[in-house]
């Protein structure tokens, strides 16, 4: 396998950028600027939906479908 040369530099300009948005995640975290957007869904409710919202789009869920072991 032959890897090429602008393949590695974007890898390596990559790493940079990366500990770099680390590092400002860090000091935001330490300053208590980090938080969530108000009108952003709490993961509560995500969860919430996601449990609820599948067994009212698709009935089965609430009794699962269960193969007969007759031949037909």
């Amino acid at each position: 396998e032959h890897v090429q040369q602008t393949q590695i530099v974007d890898n390596k300009r990559l790493g940079q950028v990366l500990k770099f948005a680390q590092q400002q995640q860090q000091e935001f975290e330490q300053q208590q600027q980090r938080t969530r957007s108000k009108k952003a869904p709490k993961r509560r409710a995500q969860q919430r939906a996601l449990q609820t919202a599948p067994r009212a789009i698709n009935p089965v869920l609430i009794e699962p479908f269960k193969a007969s072991s007759r031949k037909t």
